[in-house]
């Protein structure tokens, strides 16, 4: 939801759609403005309501994704509720996430790779909120700890779930998974300060994922699969419109090669013909995931129409693309 929300922002600013733009502010002044009974509402249900899973703070989902649109609104309006909400998530994220003894963070028994962006961007803002550099420190250190544990040299591709206790990955790189990483560091790459002494570092692991994201392109198809490197899976839209927005980044701020704007191009084209219709529904959206050792256990998942995981990130991937070719 708060993916869609980003995504609707995005396309209000490239399109100059008010409409958009209001509806994400009012979104997260409500968010803020009624936190009190979020908390309320968990104490009394527990994860009962969208509101209530902010406040659940030992995990990164709710407040990662929604720590981005808060900051965003923070910057547009300057709201004291969004700033007292942005110092609970930041309380919660230094304080309160479990993480390994090198820094890195982790769900109790296991490691995702929605993590980095349920970490990343929220992270990176807050740094430039409040101007404390020890944020993009942090940042270095979950790059680095997930790098090590779950990307796969071999294929040049993340693995999804990291499992603690058997101190193993699954080496199963699913499509909205390696997204969400790609996705993380071009969000870290556009708002981090490029004199920072580990902005290079987290360049260069952009630069070598997203080589490998666009080994894996289905060239025939247009984009890319459900498991990224097993041809014979369905062809998914929310990974594939993570890496486009991501990749279409990286051209227009000169992290990647102007040669990569006709794969991207391609992609683009792709989806809107196979995966979206002319009112504007989104098909192929992998629904949403639990984590497990086998790959067949992603190869069986389904897809939902206009599915939350999928439609504001098209948005974002719309965008990207226009900015990439110059259109306005």
């Amino acid at each position: 939801i708060m993916v869609g929300h980003y995504g609707m922002k995005l396309a209000a600013e490239k399109l100059g759609k008010y409409e958009f733009n209001e509806y994400f502010s009012d979104s997260m002044r409500n968010l803020c403005h009624h936190r009190q009974y979020g908390i309320l509402d968990n104490k009394r249900y527990g994860y009962a309501s969208y509101l209530a899973s902010g406040e659940s703070d030992n995990h990164l989902d709710p407040i990662g994704t929604t720590g981005v649109n808060m900051a965003e609104y923070f910057m547009m309006s300057n709201d004291p509720e969004a700033r007292s909400t942005l110092s609970y998530f930041a309380n919660a994220v230094k304080y309160k996430v479990p993480r390994f003894p090198d820094g890195t963070f982790y769900r109790i028994k296991t490691m995702w790779t929605d993590d980095m962006y349920m970490c990343l961007p929220l992270m990176v803002r807050l740094g430039a909120l409040t101007g404390d550099k020890s944020w993009y420190d942090d940042i270095l250190i979950q790059v680095k700890g997930f790098y090590e544990r779950l990307y796969m040299k071999d294929k040049d591709l993340f693995s999804h779930i990291f499992f603690v206790e058997e101190n193993k990955a699954n080496r199963v790189p699913w499509c909205r998974g390696n997204g969400w990483v790609l996705l993380a560091l071009s969000e870290v790459l556009l708002n981090m300060p490029e004199d920072y002494e580990g902005y290079d570092e987290i360049l260069a692991v952009y630069r070598k994922f997203a080589d490998g994201v666009l080994k894996y392109r289905d060239r025939e198809k247009g984009i890319w699969h459900q498991v990224v490197d097993n041809p014979d899976s369905y062809i998914e839209t929310s990974g594939s419109a993570m890496f486009i927005t991501a990749l279409a980044r990286g051209v227009v701020n000169g992290w990647i090669s102007d040669e990569y704007k006709n794969d991207i191009s391609e992609a683009w084209n792709s989806l809107c013909k196979n995966c979206i219709d002319e009112n504007g529904n989104v098909f192929g959206i992998c629904m949403g995931s639990g984590c497990n050792m086998e790959e067949k256990y992603y190869l069986k998942l389904g897809t939902i129409e206009n599915d939350d995981h999928g439609v504001g990130v098209v948005l974002s991937a719309g965008v990207e693309v226009m900015n990439m070719l110059g259109e306005k």
